[in-house]
């Protein structure tokens, strides 16, 4: 069976879904993009709870038990919304929902859509006219122990009122058929759906679709190589003489025949293979690593939507909705920036669940959805433009400015873009030697609490740099140290930035230089980490420098050679600073301004873990 001419694909895409009351999930409200969303955020942010009400909602997975919050008497509810495709804009990509809606163009569904639907399509705007589907999902428990129903009613809305299941009407199976979501999870593994009944690549091989005109001659094909296979091998002609005098002691049993290939097509299909060559010979897929496998499964999703899925129905195939977790397991990190165009190639709605900072950094940033829980609910950063020009929105979400800001952005941020995504605290140094040297002495310090502190180097305090990365704390709400230089020029930079609002005091931390038995106001000027750490312990810097044959006898010589390798310094001035001082207590025997950064970032975060 060939893909069928005259059948079209339905021109949706869901927008939206609510959640509430699912998975120890309160209340969450997320918009979705017609081709790729990511969503981003530490463990146990939601990402898989959101992919598993995803497929709930659309039927393509029963709900159960566990899918209601523990303790609650209030069913589970999944509001799904579902709006017309973009249409392509004159560069062929799809417009987004909000360039849409600023732009005032039609969104109505197209003839084959309405007729299924009718009156449940609401309408939600007439000038410019704009129609929404959407349906809800009840997950009730049942008498059964690990028991639940799910029961899905159409959500119908007008221009003055919000959505409501009043009156209550079902979506019968034609309806619900038109929209189908597969999860693929990250024990996706070719060589294993090759083998597993009901798997997408199976279900694609029940059928070879071989033209009926040529079976008959392929069938005397696989007869006579399986003839000279079977005499060419003295263990198989061996094998087939133990059974030929079956027939003898059991009654209507038949003659025994040994086939070294499947005798027709049917079966053939049973034991399709699939191997790599990589100039070297072929390699079955079961002998070859679980990148390859991985990689290889999720490009078969797509031959089994275009293949199988609604061909056999009627003239509308389903709108699909591919629901990836981790799409990065088992790849080598280069392979994973490659994974957007993989999923983004078929011209399909995915939705991702992601650990990984090179995935978010190489995807759009429409695209990424920032997760964050709360004990009361589930906040969702969105990366793409506002749906209007309001002054008051922050500059990166204004459509005018969009696009210039979210580049410059990308642009200033983008070596730790990805990590900064899921940073619970952002500190910003003043070069590349804090850059090395403050995460060990983190983690050192904060134990677990370090887990997800991301220290960046700014490049100096006056570069644009540093102004991106504190617009980008505030854009996803996390907290924002600055660890300055005491010195003349640092002082006026950051009073700038205080100035300008950009930063106040409290984010501030002086990395002030006091040497032992001397005053405050004798402390030496052009204060930086290399003179700190002098001022604290010149010997152990000393013997740092002396490790890049870097021999110092005095201060003088000790800091100029600090100077001189701080490229590559950092790392080894932690390893050194913590062999000889490691943290205990309150860090009382650390410099001042390592243990003002600690305390700060303690509370920061042990406020923020009381939110989780």
């Amino acid at each position: 069976m060939t893909e069928a001419t005259g059948i079209q694909k339905a021109a949706v895409f869901v927008e939206r879904i609510t959640i509430r009351n699912f998975r120890g999930i309160q209340e969450l409200d997320l918009r979705l993009q017609p081709g790729l969303t990511l969503l981003v955020g530490r463990n146990n942010a939601g990402k898989s709870r959101i992919l598993r009400a995803l497929h709930v909602a659309m039927g393509g997975t029963q709900a159960v038990r566990d899918d209601l919050t523990v303790g609650s008497n209030s069913d589970a509810r999944i509001d799904v919304v579902i709006a017309p495709l973009p249409s392509p804009s004159p560069n062929g990509e799809s417009a987004s929902p909000s360039s849409r809606e600023l732009n005032g163009q039609v969104e109505e569904f197209n003839q084959s859509v309405s007729q299924r639907f009718g009156d449940s399509i609401s309408l939600i705007s007439d000038k410019p006219l704009r129609q929404r589907l959407a349906w809800r999902t009840i997950i009730t428990p049942t008498s059964e122990e690990t028991g639940a129903r799910s029961q899905y009613h159409f959500m119908t809305t007008s221009l003055s009122e919000g959505w409501t299941t009043e009156p209550l009407t079902s979506l019968n199976r034609e309806q619900h058929s038109l929209f189908v979501a597969e999860l693929i999870n990250t024990q996706r593994d070719l060589d294993q759906e090759l083998k597993r009944p009901g798997s997408a690549l199976r279900r694609i091989l029940n059928d070879l679709n071989v033209p009926e005109d040529k079976r008959e001659d392929l069938k005397n094909r696989l007869a006579e190589l399986g003839g000279d296979i079977v005499e060419q091998s003295d263990t198989l002609r061996e094998l087939r003489k133990a059974l030929e005098t079956l027939d003898k002691y059991m009654d209507a049993m038949g003659t025994a025949k040994v086939n070294a290939v499947p005798g027709n097509l049917e079966e053939l299909a049973r034991t399709v293979g699939v191997s790599f060559d990589r100039g070297q010979g072929q390699v079955a897929a079961r002998l070859q690593g679980s990148r390859v496998r991985s990689l290889a499964s999720l490009q078969v999703q797509d031959l089994f939507y275009r293949l199988r899925l609604g061909s056999d129905g009627p003239d509308l195939r389903p709108h699909t909705v591919t629901l990836v977790e981790e799409p990065e397991a088992h790849l080598h990190p280069h392979a994973v920036f490659e994974l957007p165009t993989l999923l983004e190639s078929q011209n399909r709605q995915v939705v991702v669940a992601t650990h990984s900072p090179q995935l978010a950094t190489v995807v759009d940033p429409k695209a990424i959805r920032l997760i964050r829980e709360t004990p009361s609910e589930h906040v969702i950063i969105d990366f793409g433009p506002a749906v209007e020009d309001d002054d008051k929105a922050p500059r990166t979400k204004r459509p005018a400015l969009y696009d210039l800001e979210i580049e410059k952005l990308k642009r200033l941020v983008e070596r730790p873009f990805g990590d900064l995504l899921f940073a619970r605290a952002i500190v910003i140094g003043d070069g590349t030697t804090e850059r090395a040297f403050l995460p060990p002495v983190l983690r050192d310090a904060l134990s677990t609490l370090a887990h997800g502190v991301s220290v960046v180097d700014s490049a100096g305090m006056t570069s644009p740099y540093v102004k991106a990365l504190i617009k980008f704390a505030r854009h996803v709400d996390v907290p924002l140290l600055v660890m300055a230089d005491d010195d003349q020029a640092g002082q006026s930079r950051v009073t700038k930035l205080i100035g300008e609002g950009k930063l106040d005091s409290s984010q501030i931390v002086w990395m002030k230089t006091q040497t032992a038995g001397q005053s405050e106001a004798t402390k030496p000027t052009n204060d930086a980490i290399e003179r700190m750490l002098i001022g604290f312990d010149l010997e152990l810097c000393r013997r740092v420098c002396q490790q890049f044959d870097r021999p110092a006898s005095n201060e003088k010589e000790t800091l100029n050679s600090m100077k001189d390798i701080k490229g590559n310094i950092g790392s080894f001035l932690a390893e050194e600073f913590l062999k000889a001082y490691p943290y205990s207590g309150t860090g009382s025997h650390w410099p001042e301004p390592l243990r003002e950064l600690v305390d700060k970032l303690r509370r920061q975060l042990t406020d923020d873990n009381k939110e989780v």
